[in-house]
């Protein structure tokens, strides 16, 4: 079978992977113009899924990303308006899914908000980067759990970051950084990559036993999505992205968003993968290279988890 690597493509890796996604209902988050998320609807699409949802935050680009799409006779695309940012709004996108399937196979998860730049919150009162980048997710994944173990595949993906690597986990104990007092946007972004692993970490742990997969990605690092061009070129100069020139560092082993959406695929639809093996993939192989190992740690995870229930009041 094939192996996948650093310059595998989200259409190598759906092909090498179509008799998993032939036929399977598939959601992917996220999904907007030039977005990770609609790289992999496309690529996943041309693999003649039975239906296809796509969720994102707004109507119009759904739409425009329909448009885009060459969809197969015999598929359908759905698309659903998720506010991950508000929890009613994501009972409610969650709720129109479960009227739509009776099976979900797989769930890629690549919907997410990076760097902040000042404190806010969500329209629940929580630091935006964590209400978006996990909370949301937390709840929207919880509600379509049995959906998902109605079904022989069984996996959710998680889009993290190597950002996770930097993240400090104390934040846990204050979500909301002293009232933003303590806020820093990029602490912030690593601290909700982090909490992306422990989730499949979790997710795990309160369903492996009923066959779920779960496993979280780190796409590498690519500069043309829609979520980094939101970013500062002064942030990124002052990562050592790029010099003072708006040139990429040759240090810098950027991928383009092609092979930065296969990873999301390969989790979900490559069988060889298994969660006693790891949870975490950079390209497209499970690691623990760079990978901070509170991440995956199982208590921390655990009081994720209570935490992430007590905010939704979602009891599982």
């Amino acid at each position: 079978m094939t192996e996948f690597g650093f310059h595998t493509t989200s259409d190598e890796a759906a092909a090498a992977l179509k008799d998993a996604i032939a036929g399977k209902t598939i959601l992917v988050t996220g999904v907007s113009p030039n977005s990770l998320g609609s790289d992999t609807a496309r690529a996943i699409l041309a693999q003649k899924p039975a239906k296809l949802l796509i969720a994102s935050r707004a109507a119009d680009k759904l739409q425009d990303v329909i448009k885009s799409l060459d969809i197969p006779q015999g598929s359908i695309v759905q698309p659903i308006v998720l506010d991950l940012s508000s929890l009613e709004a994501t009972r409610k996108a969650a709720a129109e899914v479960i009227n739509s399937v009776t099976v979900l196979d797989a769930m890629i998860c690549t919907a997410g908000v990076m760097a902040v730049p000042s404190f806010e919150k969500s329209k629940d009162g929580i630091e935006m980067q964590f209400a978006v980048n996990h909370l949301g997710h937390f709840l929207f994944i919880n509600l379509l759990m049995e959906k998902l173990l109605a079904s022989e595949l069984r996996t959710v993906v998680t889009y993290s970051s190597e950002a996770q690597s930097r993240a400090n986990l104390s934040f846990l104990d204050d979500l909301s950084y002293n009232e933003g007092k303590e806020y820093e946007k990029w602490t912030a972004y690593s601290n909700s990559k982090a909490c992306d692993v422990l989730l499949s970490v979790g997710l795990v742990q309160h369903f492996g036993q009923r066959g779920l997969r779960s496993f979280s990605v780190d796409p590498g690092v690519i500069v043309t999505t829609g979520l980094t061009r939101s970013v500062p070129m002064e942030d990124f100069k002052a990562l050592g992205w790029i010099d003072d020139n708006g040139n990429l560092n040759s240090a810098i082993k950027a991928k383009s968003l092609a092979e930065g959406s296969s990873a999301g695929i390969i989790a979900a639809f490559d069988s060889r993968l298994s969660n006693e093996d790891g949870y975490y993939l950079a390209d497209g192989v499970l690691t623990r290279e760079a990978l901070l190992p509170g991440a995956v740690d199982s208590a921390e995870a655990e009081k994720l988890w209570r935490i992430s229930e007590a905010l939704t009041k979602q009891a599982v």
